[in-house]
């Protein structure tokens, strides 16, 4: 731009030098007609030119876009792994079951006695937690066994699913002995029974690399029963 304006200038200079000619082109007789309109004209190039040349010098002087942070992919995932190990170190503290609404049948016409616990089972984890054996084990009122083992009665929802936060309640029956129901029939207020040999075994469904266990078994702990005065 900045050789194009020099040459103009030139062309110019040497037309108003010569002086008219009517043989000129009518750029070249405007020209040389009007001298001052050619320097003006010869002016406004040099500003165009030299603000073309100066372009690159004002790039570099002006701040500069900061580019947009990139995104971690795997910033997520680690989060994500941190938590299931987090959980799967903590499991027996974000699993667990709780036995309440007792109703003890102690005097039964031709059967054994029994009481029946609603059995809620929590899952805190993010883990998919699967049953794969009922409620299973020996429980007692001191050292003396209740009877066989407590029995869900709603087999159906069997094998039970705890996604997470799960909150899922079944209905189970604790047979007694004729002597431990007439024991405790005896017995006025509240009443501990041992069902700290009990428990369930579920699946652990965990990412894989995750550590901890395939297998979490799920342990009982002392039951009360309220009896009416």
């Amino acid at each position: 731009m900045l050789a194009l304006t020099v040459l103009f200038a030139a062309a110019s200079a040497y037309f108003q030098w010569r002086g008219p000619n009517p043989a000129d082109p009518p750029v070249v007789r405007e020209v040389t007609a009007h001298p001052i309109g050619g320097l003006i004209l010869i002016a406004g190039l040099f500003i165009v030119a030299g603000l073309l040349n100066s372009a690159p010098l004002l790039g570099r002087l002006l701040p500069k876009k900061k580019a947009p942070p990139e995104i971690d992919k795997h910033a997520d995932n680690a989060w994500c792994d941190k938590m299931a190990a987090d959980d799967a170190k903590h499991m027996r503290d974000r699993i667990w079951w709780v036995w309440d609404d007792p109703q003890a049948t102690y005097r039964v016409d031709g059967g054994d006695p029994y009481i029946t616990f609603r059995v809620t089972f929590v899952n805190a984890t993010i883990f998919r937690l699967t049953t794969l054996s009922t409620i299973e084990g020996e429980t007692f009122y001191g050292r003396d066994p209740l009877g066989n083992g407590p029995r869900i009665m709603n087999q159906e929802l069997l094998p039970l699913i705890l996604n997470h936060g799960a909150r899922v309640s079944l209905r189970v029956r604790q047979p007694l002995t004729r002597d431990v129901a007439f024991r405790l029939s005896e017995q006025k207020g509240r009443v501990t029974l041992d069902f700290n040999r009990v428990g369930v075994d579920f699946n652990v469904d965990r990412p894989e690399g995750t550590p901890g266990p395939e297998v979490f078994r799920l342990n009982g702990t002392d039951v009360t029963v309220a009896n009416r005065d």
